[in-house]
């Protein structure tokens, strides 16, 4: 005759295993939520007012068009910043509010952020176009400006170094002619190769 003994688990011991999974699921929970803090910290400004909405996205729109310039990007951010944007609104950031939302630990700003980043999606779908051809215009008209600049400080210092190496060669000449012994025992140095080539 075989005797099967079977164990029940004390009430201390369900409780002990209750209270480590509630645990392990609020930190779960906890991990989720601050991943979502992270991803939205860097996209802020998409569901924030119309208004500040579109001074960082110009000023995100002015760092990618300068990596252009510089070689550093391969991509005209003008050439589909349109429709990009609202792929990413689409897909990214209104998805990511709708998280923010849904955890519940930000009450009813969750619901704010979430209609705030429609709003503007609808709003830049309705004007997105305009904005665009008017952030392309004033950062052409930006850029040109400092060219500019930069070529008129770039020709005054060439012309303030020029005039200041004459004034540097009058006044040598003027002390070789009031010693002719100097001049004749320092004959000018011949030009070296690479002298030559740079002349």
């Amino acid at each position: 005759t075989t005797t099967t003994t079977t164990t029940t688990p004390s009430s201390s011991s369900l409780n002990h295993y209750r209270n480590a999974n509630s645990k392990s699921c609020s930190d779960r929970k906890a991990t989720i939520v601050m991943e979502h803090m992270i991803q939205v910290s860097d996209v802020a400004h998409t569901c924030e007012h119309w208004t500040v909405y579109r001074k960082w996205n110009e000023r995100y729109f002015v760092e990618c068009c300068h990596a252009y310039r510089q070689g550093r990007a391969e991509h005209d951010p003008a050439d589909d910043w349109y429709p990009s944007e609202l792929g990413f609104l689409d897909f990214y950031v209104i998805p990511l509010a709708q998280k923010l939302q849904a955890c519940g630990v930000f009450g009813p700003l969750g619901e704010a952020y979430l209609s705030t980043a429609r709003r503007n999606r609808q709003q830049w779908e309705a004007c997105g176009q305009q904005v665009v051809e008017e952030m392309v215009e004033r950062y052409r008209l930006n850029y040109e400006s400092n060219n500019n600049n930069n070529n008129a400080n770039n020709s005054l210092g060439s012309t303030s170094s020029s005039s200041a190496s004459d004034h540097d060669d009058n006044e040598d000449a003027a002390e070789q002619a009031s010693d002719p012994e100097v001049f004749q025992q320092e004959p000018p140095m011949e030009a070296t190769p690479r002298e030559q080539f740079f002349t």
